[in-house]
C-alpha cells in the first residue's frame, strides 16, 4: 500500500515583526557591552549595593562585639559579688558553732554603722574555763580559774579537787587541750571573758600560774590553792565577772567584715588583727547588712546587733534582745560605679543618678540558733 504524505501549510499567524526586533537589539547590546565595558550607572549600582552588604556586615560584627562586651562586664561584676558572698554566708552559717554554753544572750554576732561592719564568733574548742574570784569593772583584778577557797566552800566548779593531774604537767588534764592550744599558737592566744549577762571582751591569755595558800608560786597540784591566768593585755575590765557560775572564759574566733572607703575593697580581719587584714574583693562601694529577728511571731529588720536605741531597728523590739531570736542574716554587696565593669554596663545611661544599680543579695540563715 501506498503511504499517504500530509503537506504542512504555512502559518496562517501572523509574524509579529516587533519581538524579532527586539531580540536583535537585545543581541546587539550584548555585543556591545561586551567590547565596551559596565556604564556608570551599573558602576553605582553594583557599588551601592556592595557597600550595603559590607555595612550590614560591619554592623553585625561591632553588634556581636557589644553585646560580648557587655556580657564579660555583666559576669566579671557577678563573680566580683557573689565569691564574698559566699564567703560571708559561710560564716554566718557557723556562727556559734561550737558554744558550749546555752545562753541565747552571748555576743556571738554583732552589728554596726558608719562604717558598716559584721562580727561572727564561733569557739574554737569544745572547753571553757570558770571565774573563780570576782573581776571588778574598772580593775585589774586577777583571772582566777580555779580557788580552793580557804576554809570557805569554793564556787562550783571551782573546787580543785576538779584539778586531775594525771599526766603530771602542773595542769589540769580537763583543760589539756586549751593550754596545748596556747602553746601551738606561739603562747599566747585571744580569749573571751563572758558575764553571762550578753557582755564580754578580749583579753591576751598568754601563761598559767599556780599559787598554794600562802600565795607561792608552784609547779604541781599537790599543794595548790589556786589558778591564775597569765593577762598580757593592757588597760582595765570593761565589765564585772562575777564569781557564781555565769563568766566563763572561751577561746573564740572573731572574724569581722568591712569597707575600706577609700580604695573601696571589702576586708576580712581576724581576731581585731588590723595588721594583717586580708582584702577580698575590689571594686566593692557598698556593704549594707540587715538581721532578720522575730519577736511574738513578729518580724523586725535591724542594722544594730545589739540594739541599744530605738532606732537601730525598723520598731522597738516588744522584748529584749538575744541572737537566738535572728532569723537570717541579709547582705548586700554593691559594685563601685566608677569601676570598668560598671561603667561598661552603664554606657549608655544619660542620668548617672539615674542608673541601675550594680549590686546582689543575699540571705543567710546562721544554723546554731535552731539549738536554742
Amino acid at each position: 500500500m501506498k503511504t499517504k504524505f500530509i503537506q504542512w501549510k504555512p502559518s496562517t499567524l501572523p509574524f509579529d515583526k516587533s519581538a524579532l526586533k527586539l531580540y536583535l537589539n537585545l543581541l546587539t547590546f550584548q555585543k556591545r557591552k561586551s567590547k565596551d565595558g559596565f556604564t556608570l550607572a551599573e558602576l553605582l549600582v553594583g557599588l551601592s549595593i556592595g557597600f550595603l552588604v559590607v555595612s550590614l556586615a560591619l554592623f553585625g560584627s561591632l553588634l556581636n562585639r557589644q553585646v560580648f562586651v557587655n556580657d564579660k562586664a555583666r559576669s566579671d561584676i557577678t563573680q566580683a559579688l557573689r565569691l564574698p558572698l559566699d564567703a560571708i554566708g559561710g560564716d554566718v552559717r557557723q556562727a556559734g558553732e561550737g558554744l558550749t554554753t546555752s545562753d541565747p544572750n552571748f555576743p556571738v554576732i554583732l552589728l554596726d554603722t558608719n562604717p558598716t561592719e559584721l562580727v561572727i564568733r564561733r569557739q574554737l574548742l569544745p572547753a571553757s574555763m570558770p571565774v573563780c574570784q570576782d573581776i571588778k569593772a574598772g580593775s585589774r583584778d586577777d583571772i582566777v580559774i580555779l580557788d580552793q577557797n580557804g576554809d570557805e566552800t569554793p564556787f562550783p566548779g571551782c573546787e580543785v579537787v576538779l584539778a586531775s593531774d594525771i599526766n603530771n604537767d602542773g595542769w589540769p588534764d580537763r583543760w589539756d587541750n586549751i593550754r596545748n592550744y596556747r602553746l601551738i599558737e606561739g603562747g599566747k592566744v585571744r580569749a573571751f571573758i563572758y558575764n553571762g549577762n550578753g557582755k564580754g571582751e578580749f583579753f591576751d591569755y598568754q601563761n598559767e600560774l599556780l599559787f598554794d595558800e600562802d600565795n607561792n608560786e608552784v609547779t604541781n597540784s599537790e599543794d595548790l590553792e589556786y589558778i591564775v591566768l597569765g593577762n598580757g593585755s593592757e588597760g582595765t575590765w570593761k565589765n564585772d565577772y562575777n564569781a557564781d557560775s555565769s563568766s566563763r572564759i572561751y577561746l573564740i574566733e572573731e572574724r569581722r567584715y568591712q569597707i575600706d572607703d577609700e580604695n573601696n575593697i571589702l576586708q576580712l580581719v581576724i581576731n581585731d588583727d588590723n595588721e594583717n587584714i586580708l582584702n577580698l574583693t575590689n571594686d566593692i562601694s557598698l556593704l549594707e547588712v540587715k538581721a532578720v529577728i522575730v519577736q511574738e511571731d513578729e518580724t523586725y529588720n535591724c542594722l544594730i546587733i545589739p540594739p541599744v536605741s530605738d532606732d537601730d531597728c525598723s520598731e522597738e523590739l516588744p522584748n529584749d534582745y538575744s541572737w537566738s531570736q535572728i532569723r537570717s542574716i541579709e547582705i548586700t554587696l554593691q559594685v563601685d560605679p566608677e569601676s570598668s565593669a560598671a561603667r561598661t554596663l552603664q554606657r549608655r545611661c544619660e542620668d548617672p543618678n539615674n542608673c541601675e544599680a550594680l549590686q546582689l543579695s543575699r540571705s543567710f540563715v546562721p544554723r546554731n540558733i535552731f539549738n536554742y
